[in-house]
């Protein structure tokens, strides 16, 4: 094929890229999606979820409660509350995501949870990004285990816990009410900044207000700044352990 007359070779490389991208497939755009509105989102919250593509925004437009145990398994997207709001899941509900895809984004943000917890956890070889804001976890007097949990088993983890609210009693010794977690090899790089925690008892309590655990040859960096921890904790408030 000749060059057409004046082209240099700048004009014909970018004309052969321009046309490459034209054949290219068109890729999905992320959407934001309110809930409860227009369908798939004109059922329930989980419903809602699933039927999202990943990438994709779910804005919360209700104050509940939402008597709904919510999973994202293998779900990148956000769930959030929308502007104005403050949803609140029934008490005992909580938030499961359990990831093993290669790439997985998260953003929880917003939420309101009672007797409940957030779990969150990786275990796929690749990488995920985790954002958990403004969270509110209470904790009734003999309610269930309340407390917000990350964890990196595989692969690499960044996450950020910002200005989260956890008021509870830890499970145990060994556990947190706020529990960040590096084991089997996995790599976590988490900054937890500006988060509240608070006993639910008067007295001291087993375990700990912030834990940082790495066990089993689990790497990377955690920054701790500016949490607030109110109680008393036999563990220690803030307590960064490894090989528990």
């Amino acid at each position: 094929m000749r060059r057409p007359e004046g082209w240099t070779n700048r004009t014909l490389l970018c004309w052969v890229f321009t046309a490459v991208l034209l054949c290219m497939p068109a890729l999905a755009s992320a959407v934001t999606r309110t809930w409860p509105g227009a369908a798939p989102c004109n059922g329930t919250l989980q419903a809602c979820v699933n039927a999202a593509a990943n990438g994709d925004r779910i804005e919360i437009a209700t104050a509940g409660p939402i008597d709904e145990f919510l999973t994202l398994a293998n779900r990148s997207l956000s769930l959030v509350a929308a502007a104005g709001f403050h949803p609140a899941l029934a008490a005992g509900r909580g938030i499961y995501a359990a990831h093993t895809a290669s790439a997985i984004n998260l953003t929880l943000a917003g939420l309101r949870l009672s007797d409940a917890i957030v779990w969150v956890v990786y275990q796929g070889t690749g990488t995920a990004n985790y954002d958990l804001r403004g969270l509110q976890l209470s904790q009734s007097s003999g309610g269930a285990d309340t407390f917000l949990y990350v964890r990196a088993n595989a692969g690499t983890v960044n996450a950020v816990l910002y200005d989260n609210r956890v008021t509870g009693l830890p499970a145990g010794i060994n556990s947190g009410l706020i529990h960040i977690i590096v084991s089997g090899g996995a790599t976590l790089n988490a900054n937890a900044y500006y988060n509240h925690v608070s006993s639910g008892s008067v007295v001291g309590v087993d375990g700990s207000g912030l834990l940082v655990d790495v066990a089993d040859g689990g790497a990377g960096t955690v920054k701790l700044h500016g949490n607030e921890v109110r109680g008393g904790f036999f563990r220690g408030g803030i307590f960064v352990s490894e090989g528990l």
